[in-house]
């Protein structure tokens, strides 16, 4: 959405965030692998009224999250500052101080977790069907894999940053690994669904000779092409030591 509008001011203020953290609060969840929460559904409601999208709030879910490393922070500064060219917000909010008289607590995690709302699961599975009807057969046997053989990394999208050239890109790849080395398990947890007929649906391919095709990310993929962007992207991957 930042590529897409234009704003590198935000993308830029993101990469900033992450060399603070880097350096000062390594031990908090960065915001570029967690993922976020609020604590409970109250918080959610009052978070979409106060950025003025309520149309939102079909897609609030209670999640079953099995969190590895948990960060509590104020969104409130990000709603304000991140268009800012001043850093010293940053160290701020890492130490999870509020901003104002109300607080906008958000949580970063890093783990896996489960939507617990089954209608939203159903409409994102639909969109699947409609959108790449050929990867059907492989998204339903990542979620009997999931469900019945507990493999969390099974087909799981993944995004990236990525160098090329003068060019920052974003990237979303699949990690097909889980699926390649236990299709035994696989084949086994697939047959479970069916004989609990659990079984998602699944659209054939026309053509005899396709199983299944992977879904076609390239629509999703972005790029920056700003000196400032890549500078900052070059100091937090060397510190690192490993690509977004």
């Amino acid at each position: 959405k930042y590529a897409q509008n234009g704003e590198y001011k935000k993308l830029r203020n993101e990469l900033k965030l992450e060399r603070v953290r880097q350096k000062l609060f390594s031990q908090n969840v960065s915001r570029l692998d967690g993922l976020y929460f609020f604590e409970n559904e109250e918080i959610a409601h009052t978070a979409l009224d106060r950025w003025n999208i309520p149309n939102k709030k079909q897609y609030i879910s209670e999640i079953n999250f099995s969190a590895n490393f948990i960060t509590r922070v104020d969104s409130e500064w990000i709603t304000s500052y991140l268009l800012s060219d001043d850093e010293e917000w940053m160290t701020s909010y890492w130490a999870g101080k509020t901003l104002g008289e109300k607080p906008l607590t958000e949580v970063l995690a890093c783990g896996i977790g489960i939507i617990q709302n089954t209608k939203l699961r159903e409409q994102a599975y639909q969109n699947i069907l409609e959108i790449w009807p050929d990867s059907s057969p492989l998204l339903a046997s990542a979620c009997c894999a999931f469900a019945n053989q507990k493999m969390e990394n099974i087909a799981m999208v993944r995004p990236a940053f990525i160098r090329e050239q003068d060019k920052l890109v974003g990237q979303y790849f699949i990690n097909m690994d889980d699926l390649n080395k236990n299709e035994k398990q696989v084949v086994k947890a697939v047959q479970q669904c069916k004989d609990d007929k659990n079984l998602p649906p699944i659209i054939k391919s026309f053509n005899p000779d396709i199983f299944f095709k992977l879904p076609d990310l390239e629509s999703e993929k972005f790029e920056f092409e700003r000196a400032d962007i890549l500078s900052i992207y070059e100091q937090i991957h060397n510190i690192r030591g490993v690509k977004y």
